[in-house]
C-alpha cells in the first residue's frame, strides 16, 4: 500500500516565513519553508514471523524484495493510469506560469531537433560501417570536391551550411536524392507537431505569476496576452478550427502580398535595402497585425482596432510570411584565389590577396 500518511510541506513548514521573492509582497504574505518529501513510497506489511525470518536468512530477504518491488512496480502503473484517465476527462489546468510554458515549448522543440542532428552526426562518423561496399567511392568524391572547395579557392556559406554538412551531402548524395533531408521543413513540421500535442494545450494550463510560490493571476498586459495567445493559437485551438482560422489567414495574406503595392515595396527593398528599410519595416509591422486580426476575426475586441497597430513592432517579431516555401536553400559558391606570383614579393602578392577579399560583400550578394 502506499504511504498514505504523507508529511505535506505546508503543514511541517512554519506559516510565518515572510516571503521576500517579490518587493511588493514582502513582509505581506507569508508561506510555508519546504521540506523535501519522497514521492510514490510503497509499504509492504508482513507478519512477526516473516519478520524474524528475514533478519536471519538472507536468501528469504532478498525473494521478499524482489516480491514486493514487482507488486509495487504493478501497483504503480496502475496508479499512472488511472491519474492519466482521471486527467484526460478532468477540467484540472495546472498552474505555470508563461515563461516556464515558453521554456517548456521551446526545450521539447530543440530536444527533437538535436536528436535529429545526434543522428546525422552519428551517421556521419560511422559511414565506413554503414554501407562499406560503396564506402571508397563516396569517401573519394566527398574529399575531392572538399578539396576543390579549399585548395587555392575560398568558399562562401550562405543560411546554416557549414563545411562539415556539405561533406556529409557529398557523401550521401545518392541517399538524399531519394530522400531529401530538409532541416528547415522538419523544424517547421517539430513544432507543429508538438503544439498539436494535447500534453500542451493550452486549456490544460492555469497560468500564473512566477515570482512567488502562493497562486497569483497572471500579470502579462493586453499585448502580451494577445502575443501569447497568436504565438500559440495552434495549442490553444482544435485541428479542425486551426486550420480552417490558418488558411483564411494565409489566403488574405497572399492576396496582400500580390498587391502592386507590396510587390513594388520589396522589390525596391530587394535592390536598395538601406533606403527602404523603414518602409519594409513598417509593412512587416502592419502585415503582422493583419494575421492577427485575419486569426481571431471572431473574437476580436472593440479597441483592437486602436490598441494593436499601436503595438505593430512588437507583433512584428512573430512575423511569418507563409508565402515562402518551407525549404532549407543554404547553399555555397566558391571563389578562385589570385595565384601566387613568383616574380613578385610577398607584399606584393598579399595586396593583390586583399584586394580580392574586398570583393566578398558584392560576391555575397550575388549569392
Amino acid at each position: 500500500m502506499p504511504n498514505f500518511n504523507k508529511l505535506w510541506f505546508e503543514d511541517m513548514g512554519e506559516s510565518d516565513i515572510t516571503n521576500n521573492l517579490s518587493l511588493t509582497k514582502a513582509n505581506t504574505h507569508f508561506e510555508s519553508t519546504y521540506y523535501e518529501q519522497p514521492e510514490n513510497t510503497v509499504f509492504s506489511f508482513i507478519t512477526s514471523d516473516e519478520h524474524d525470518r528475514i533478519l536471519v536468512d538472507p536468501a528469504y530477504r532478498i525473494q521478499k524484495q524482489t516480491e514486493g518491488e514487482f507488486r509495487a512496480k504493478i501497483y504503480l502503473m496502475a496508479m499512472d493510469d488511472y491519474e492519466k484517465a482521471k486527467e484526460a476527462n478532468s477540467d484540472y489546468r495546472y498552474p505555470m506560469s508563461k515563461v516556464d510554458y515558453e521554456n517548456l515549448m521551446d526545450t521539447e522543440f530543440l530536444i527533437r531537433k538535436y536528436d535529429r542532428l545526434f543522428r546525422k552526426v552519428t551517421k556521419f562518423h560511422s559511414r565506413k560501417y554503414v554501407d562499406p561496399v560503396n564506402h571508397a567511392r563516396r569517401e573519394k568524391r566527398m574529399l575531392e570536391r572538399s578539396g576543390k572547395r579549399w585548395d587555392g579557392a575560398y568558399t562562401l556559406y550562405t543560411g546554416d551550411l557549414t563545411e562539415e554538412e556539405q561533406k556529409y551531402r557529398d557523401y550521401f548524395e545518392t541517399d538524399l536524392e531519394n530522400y531529401n533531408e530538409d532541416e528547415r521543413l522538419e523544424e517547421f513540421l517539430d513544432r507543429q507537431e508538438l503544439l498539436a500535442d494535447p500534453r500542451y494545450s493550452l486549456n490544460k494550463f492555469d497560468f500564473q505569476e512566477n515570482y512567488t510560490y502562493a497562486p497569483e493571476d497572471d500579470q502579462s498586459s493586453y499585448i502580451e496576452k494577445r502575443l501569447f495567445k497568436f504565438k500559440y493559437r495552434k495549442a490553444l485551438d482544435s485541428v479542425a478550427d486551426y486550420e480552417r482560422r490558418n488558411e483564411r489567414m494565409v489566403q488574405r495574406q497572399k492576396e496582400r502580398f500580390e498587391s502592386n503595392e507590396y510587390l513594388r515595396l520589396i522589390q525596391n527593398y530587394a535592390v536598395d535595402p538601406k533606403t527602404y528599410q523603414n518602409e519594409y519595416f513598417d509593412m512587416v509591422g502592419k502585415e503582422s497585425v493583419n494575421q492577427y486580426k485575419d486569426y481571431f476575426e471572431s473574437e476580436r475586441e472593440e479597441y483592437d482596432d486602436v490598441v494593436l497597430p499601436l503595438n505593430a513592432q512588437a507583433f512584428s517579431a512573430y512575423f511569418e510570411n507563409w508565402q515562402i516555401p518551407k525549404q532549407d536553400k543554404s547553399t555555397y559558391k566558391t571563389f578562385p584565389l589570385p595565384e601566387w606570383n613568383n616574380e613578385l614579393g610577398w607584399w606584393a602578392n598579399s595586396v593583390n590577396l586583399l584586394k580580392e577579399v574586398n570583393t566578398i560583400p558584392a560576391k555575397i550578394t550575388e549569392i
